[in-house]
């Protein structure tokens, strides 16, 4: 899969894809890599879930190590500005835990027993967004022995979508999925009083045409995002340019999941920036030949293209970061 083909625009000419000007933003500040290197040191780990338990694996995918293998029903794990702290859905509730698995405590909830909650650290460490139960974007106010202090609906999301919010810049404000603005899910920013709400994207209804778009991820330099889209039937994995407005399906080129088609398929959600500035998602993809399908972390090095960080025998979801104690 060559990287040419990686940055080949969406389907719509308007949003074509300026791949040599996209990659120099991306990619300025990215740790040198070549195609089949993971990149990366060991400043943070990467979160995973298999068999419902969680676990922490390094940057290239090798020392994989139990972090709560007693706290089952785990998904969507994202670990705290500081590195000291994780916050993981488990049933219908968030819980936090000590980077070592210890002092597990639930924080929020209820939040969809299935579906995306999406769990986000604002800049400061002592709130975290995520998507409750009625859909809507949720703000939980954590104190200093990080409980639970205050939790509100955040936002103007119809809870017609899961709302699925991250943090946007240093004011906190909050970026979500929303069908306010149009007959799709947009992402959508709002300042923390819930006003001013404005779409990301330059134009309406989405640039990619078609399709719904959720858990919306800024890079640590603020200057691009990831999101899910189900614009070509099975969800793939974008990335956009959030000062040109330019926007590039990393995984265009695996397979859709097309309607009544019950062949090989890729699916792929859960996108997170990692330190470096490199893309990991979950993936879900045929096994060999067989009508089977696994789930596996993958990591895209945006300009050498995309790996598997998982075995593709063994089920791996939803990753996270955890970073080195800060």
């Amino acid at each position: 899969m060559t990287p040419g083909h990686r940055w080949q625009a969406p389907v719509p000419a308007l949003w074509r894809c300026l791949a040599p000007a996209l990659i120099a933003v991306v990619c300025g500040g990215c740790v040198p890599t070549d195609a089949g290197s993971p990149g990366g040191g060991g400043s943070y780990e990467i979160l995973l879930v298999r068999d419902g338990a969680l676990y922490a694996m390094r940057p290239d995918g090798t020392m994989i190590r139990p972090i709560a293998a007693w706290l089952s029903g785990c998904r969507e794990p994202q670990g705290s500005p500081d590195g000291r702290h994780i916050a993981v859905c488990t049933g219908r509730f968030i819980y936090m835990l000590d980077r070592d698995g210890s002092d597990a405590h639930a924080v929020a909830g209820p939040v969809p027993e299935s579906g995306p909650v999406f769990p986000n650290w604002a800049a400061d460490g002592r709130h975290l967004a995520f998507t409750g139960d009625d859909l809507k974007p949720h703000v939980v106010d954590l104190d200093a022995e990080m409980r639970s202090a205050n939790e509100r609906q955040y936002g103007r999301a119809t809870g017609l979508w899961p709302g699925t919010p991250s943090y946007y810049g240093p004011t906190q404000t909050l970026l979500f999925a929303d069908f306010s603005l149009s007959a799709l899910a947009e992402p959508v920013t709002v300042a923390e009083d819930g006003t001013g709400l404005a779409p990301v994207f330059w134009t309406q209804p989405s640039p990619i045409g078609i399709g719904s778009s959720r858990r919306p991820a800024i890079s640590p330099d603020g200057q691009t995002m990831l999101f899910e889209n189900d614009a070509r039937g099975g969800y793939d994995i974008y990335l956009a340019d959030l000062l040109q407005g330019e926007i590039c399906c990393l995984t265009e080129a695996d397979a859709p999941l097309a309607e009544g088609d019950d062949g090989p398929w890729d699916r792929n959600t859960c996108p997170r920036f990692t330190p470096d500035q490199r893309a990991i998602y979950e993936s879900t993809r045929p096994l060999g030949d067989s009508a089977e399908h696994v789930a596996q972390i993958w990591v895209h090095n945006l300009a050498f293209g995309e790996r598997p960080l998982t075995s593709s025998t063994v089920a791996s979801h939803t990753p996270g970061i955890l970073v080195a104690v800060r």
